[in-house]
């Protein structure tokens, strides 16, 4: 499978808008189709379903209900910001990058103002399955009546493709407290809770996160166009078979 790599226009626009303060990333990612995932995290995936706009909001993991679903999945590693120009980020900016609050950051580092923070990606995967693909996927397909409810709520939205970092590297620009120093015992469980165990730090002014992290999806609404569902009383874990015309998948 070929490499996915962005045009040398495209990296330099983007030097430029990280550079003036905004946050152009998650505009970048929506041209691709993707959705910036603010903040990253370990635990997500291709097959996710979640309450629209709220990916916070998980209804159900990929292994919930489509077991099988990793085999069909196709990766490609896709470029999408070189690591060295996401620099001098606004901390409002970087908050969208960080595992953290930023007010966690300053704290457990010993600083008495954060003012801006470099973020570097280590390589990215992306996932190529199309909307298509996962149609095809689906059609025949023995689901759970749990997850057909779920799909079929308006409110919800399924998860189709993801985009994962392997490493991430935070370097902090501010003004340190007079005799305060890095809390490793704090950092260590604030992160934990966040699912991150593999990280490096530096005493005085970074971390680097040293584990897949997802940093994008897309998703697509299930429109439900006739499937039978048993009575309301029918235990989640029955079954049901999705046929050809009963369902639709709509990226927007």
């Amino acid at each position: 499978m070929k490499l996915k790599q962005l045009s040398p226009l495209f990296v330099v626009v983007a030097v430029g808008l990280f550079l003036s303060g905004c946050d152009p990333y998650a505009d970048l990612l929506k041209k691709q189709s993707y959705k910036q995932l603010s903040p990253p995290r370990d635990a997500f995936g291709t097959g996710t379903i979640m309450t629209a706009g709220d990916p916070s909001n998980i209804k159900a993991g990929p292994d919930d209900c489509f077991p099988d679903l990793d085999p069909k999945i196709k990766e490609y590693n896709q470029v999408l910001l070189n690591a060295k120009d996401a620099k001098g980020l606004d901390v409002n900016v970087a908050a969208n990058y960080l595992p953290v609050a930023p007010a966690t950051i300053r704290a457990t580092f010993g600083y008495k103002t954060l003012k801006k923070i470099d973020v570097s990606y280590g390589p990215t995967k992306g996932n190529a399955l199309t909307d298509e693909a996962f149609e095809q996927y689906l059609e025949g397909r023995k689901l759970k009546v749990g997850c057909a409810r779920r799909l079929k709520d308006p409110q919800n939205r399924l998860i189709v493709g993801v985009a994962q970092v392997t490493t991430m590297t935070y370097t902090f620009h501010g003004e340190k407290t007079v005799g305060a120093s890095m809390d490793a015992a704090a950092l260590r469980e604030t992160l934990k809770a966040k699912g991150v165990l593999n990280y490096t730090n530096n005493q005085d002014e970074s971390l680097t996160i040293s584990q897949p992290m997802f940093i994008a999806y897309r998703d697509v609404r299930f429109e439900d166009l006739g499937i039978p569902l048993p009575e309301a009383s029918e235990s989640d874990d029955a079954t049901i078979t999705l046929k050809k015309g009963q369902f639709k998948l709509r990226s927007k």
